[in-house]
């Protein structure tokens, strides 16, 4: 079996070829790297994986347009996970306040207190309105790699790093990309021509997100 040292040479000598070529392979016997496989052979994949420690300038790239019933799906899910703590606790700190400012304590009439309420409901509706109304029904293009989620609408382009993403899970059909600041991406199972394009898609994203979002 090779030592060490010959394992530090291949290492050296190999890695920046791949990087380089993702197409190559190395001959039988031979250091030096030529002509070989397509870069979707899975041994060339995990050779590059064993040497280099991990496979360099991956990417996979899908398009896809969301519509409006998948985002209202992913919202009705978050509000009972945890935004209605949130809409509870806008709604206490407006209707409290408005209370204050305008009866000095508890209205005493019932039109008041509707008065109050409605106050109260103004950020809670505004909030849920919010991935209506900011709802993108343009292609989407995504593209994951290996320093983070590039994303294009149209002329709109954006990066996110791994360390923004928070996780990813299957949702029926569809698959949440969900990042630390609540906003997901939301990618339907059109978005992929196979089940393994989905299944290499979403690995893909796991391996690269940080343990429990940290």
């Amino acid at each position: 079996s090779p030592n060490l040292a010959t394992l530090v040479t291949l290492n050296i000598m190999l890695c920046p070829r791949m990087a380089a070529n993702p197409t190559a392979v190395i001959p039988p016997g031979k250091a030096d790297l030529q002509s070989g496989p397509s870069a979707h052979d899975p041994l060339r994949t995990l050779f590059a994986s064993l040497i280099c420690g991990k496979t360099t300038g991956m990417s996979i790239t899908i398009n896809y347009a969301s519509t409006r019933g998948e985002v209202l799906r992913w919202y009705g899910q978050m509000w009972r996970q945890r935004l209605w703590k949130t809409h509870l606790s806008m709604f206490a700190a407006f209707a409290i306040s408005a209370s204050l400012m305008l009866f000095g304590g508890f209205p005493g009439t019932l039109a008041g207190l509707i008065e109050v309420v409605a106050i109260g409901l103004v950020p809670v509706v505004g909030f849920a309105l919010f991935p209506v109304l900011m709802f993108k029904p343009q292609p989407r293009t995504l593209i994951v790699g290996d320093d983070g989620i590039k994303t294009s609408i149209g002329q709109r382009e954006g990066t996110v790093a791994w360390g923004e993403i928070s996780s990813i899970k299957s949702d029926g059909d569809a698959l949440i990309i969900q990042r630390k600041n609540l906003n997901s991406f939301i990618v339907p199972a059109r978005a992929f021509e196979t089940k393994d394009a989905r299944m290499e898609f979403c690995n893909f994203v796991e391996t690269r997100v940080s343990p429990k979002g940290s």
